[in-house]
């Protein structure tokens, strides 16, 4: 029996190729009809509707919106799914369109897109459209999805709920790379994408006219890496100049956040025009103007403003996401009157190389209030790496309604600071542990430094517990303890002291008791050896309440 060919869609059950309706992947002729065609076909009944669109590999031009859109159905279900052989193999370029979206969902229902690449979208690249905020886009999934070089969002989501986008990558974009508009969102899973270079870049630039045989060039504007930096010869004409290599034509000798030299391999020619410069972008990796109870799990935004622009989410969780070396914070939390207040809560959240414009935003977390509006951040673990520019906050709480609670915050920069109102609350869920310190009799030793968590210089205050230990810790056998709780504090009128209540070994009846007399000066906290206790002890320190740090 000899075997024949049949299309796809001429199999029941199965899904369709998006070439059985004509679609080629040329990179050059209109293929949005055939696409369309595709996508109606799979309209049904309210019982069955729907299909898999498969794409092969290649470039499918489109001079117009692909759009799935039930709004014409009798019903509310599409069930399409959108599926490329994977995102640097199928390619929806919309360079042809003059205006909308590269794909747009309307009234999205059960839809998803899987395994392509969207490129130069005259608006944003994919696109959630809910019909003036009346017909949310509901259960609707991206996945390993890319989109790049869009006019404005690279994915953008008007009212919408019990979505999830995950694995996506989205980048040089003309707004944000992930942007949930004002309109309402819930039950959101945002997991293990990517945002990078979104915004308008604006570059700066030094130009220098070289001396014969110079070959050290200072350039003045703010950098973290020497990746940051590009070098031109210079001619009147910008089509002419010449790209110098890194590591063969110079090498960049050192780096600030007032600028920093280049090093020409070989010296210069008198006259001769060096362009030093580098971009800053002016979008956000991801940007959520009004979420609820929704979660973003393991994302990273690099490159961009901010790395996450939160204005109006409550019931929010951030875990384990990254933002390195954009130019203002990792994490920007804002409220106003034209928001609704953010109430959210992150845990094991990383950023480092931030603030790289220089412009007074902190590497971590930046939590910004106007309008006395509610800014609740609560950020368990943070992890804020070294940025590389002098100056820089940690975490920023900044007008009266900004409330910043950090739990077991790791800083590595200038600490937290609170301006204009904001609050810093910062809490340990660990002891400070001090190990095999040495003491002689009646001398005193301090034992950790401190200062406030709203990051002010002549105050804090609040409530220690002091456990002293005569042996190190989880020794077996019999161990002499001493435990003090203190009231302490630091104002003008200087430093204080007040012994709450002490139990255990605190007389100093032998060297070996763990008895100490506690002060606090501008070093911070003293211990002082009573009687005649000397020799080598732990202590476990923990802070009960108030707005202090160990530093």
């Amino acid at each position: 029996m000899a075997l024949t060919k049949s299309h796809n869609r001429m199999t029941a059950g199965s899904s369709i190729n998006a070439t059985d309706y004509g679609a080629v992947a040329d990179g050059d002729t209109n293929q949005q009809p055939a696409i369309q065609a595709a996508i109606n076909s799979t309209y049904g009944d309210e019982v069955s509707t729907g299909n898999t669109i498969n794409f092969g590999r290649g470039v499918f031009k489109t001079s117009a919106t692909i759009e799935i859109n039930n709004s014409a159905q009798t019903f509310d279900v599409d069930n399409i799914t959108l599926q490329g052989a994977g995102r640097q193999s199928t390619v929806i370029d919309a360079s042809a369109s003059t205006s909308g979206s590269g794909i747009e969902l309307v009234h999205s229902i059960f839809n998803n897109i899987s395994d392509l690449t969207v490129l130069n979208a005259t608006t944003s690249g994919i696109n959630v459209e809910s019909v003036g905020n009346t017909s949310p886009g509901q259960r609707t999934n991206f996945e390993r999805a890319q989109v790049k070089n869009s006019v404005t969002d690279g994915f953008a989501f008007e009212r919408s709920y019990l979505c999830k986008i995950s694995q996506c990558n989205s980048e040089k974009n003309g707004q944000n790379g992930f942007y949930h508009n004002f309109e309402i969102h819930t039950s959101w899973m945002i997991d293990n994408n990517y945002g990078r270079q979104n915004g308008t870049p604006s570059t700066v630039v030094d130009t220098i006219i070289a001396t014969s045989g110079q070959t050290v060039f200072a350039y003045t504007f703010p950098t973290t890496a020497n990746g940051d930096i590009v070098v031109y010869n210079y001619t009147l004409n910008p089509a002419l100049d010449t790209p110098l290599v890194q590591g063969v034509d110079y090498n960049v000798t050192s780096l600030s956040a007032s600028g920093g030299n280049i090093t020409l391999t070989s010296g210069a020619t008198a006259g001769n025009d060096f362009r030093i410069s580098t971009e800053f972008y002016s979008g956000s990796g991801f940007k959520s103007d009004f979420n609820v109870y929704s979660a973003y799990v393991a994302n990273a935004s690099d490159l961009n403003r901010y790395g996450y622009h939160i204005l109006g989410n409550r019931g929010v969780s951030f875990v384990s996401n990254g933002a390195e070396f954009n130019a203002r914070s990792g994490f920007f939390f804002e409220s106003g009157a034209s928001y609704e207040a953010n109430w959210v809560t992150g845990m094991g959240n990383t950023c480092g190389g931030n603030n790289k414009q220089n412009s007074g935003f902190a590497n971590h977390t930046h939590v910004k209030a106007a309008d006395i509006t509610t800014n609740f951040v609560v950020q368990k673990q943070p992890v804020s790496f070294a940025t590389g520019i002098a100056n820089t906050y940690d975490f920023i709480a900044t007008g009266r309604g900004a409330k910043l609670v950090l739990e077991d915050p790791l800083m590595q920069n200038s600490g937290a600071r609170a301006f204009d109102s904001g609050f810093i609350q910062t809490n340990y869920t660990a002891p400070k542990l001090v190990y095999s310190k040495a003491f002689t009799a009646s001398t005193a030793e301090v034992l950790t430094s401190l200062s406030s968590s709203l990051g002010t210089s002549n105050d804090f205050s609040g409530e220690l517990l002091v456990t002293a230990y005569n042996s190190a810790f989880g020794t077996t056998g019999v161990i002499g303890t001493a435990t003090y709780k203190l009231l302490l504090g630091k104002s003008v009128g200087g430093y204080q002291v007040v012994e709450i209540a002490k139990l255990g070994l605190v007389t100093g009846s032998s060297p070996s008791h763990p008895s100490f007399a506690f002060t606090v000066n501008a070093n911070g906290l003293v211990a002082t050896p009573v009687s005649t206790t000397a020799g080598n002890f732990w202590f476990a320190l923990e802070k009960v309440g108030g707005n202090f740090i160990f530093n």
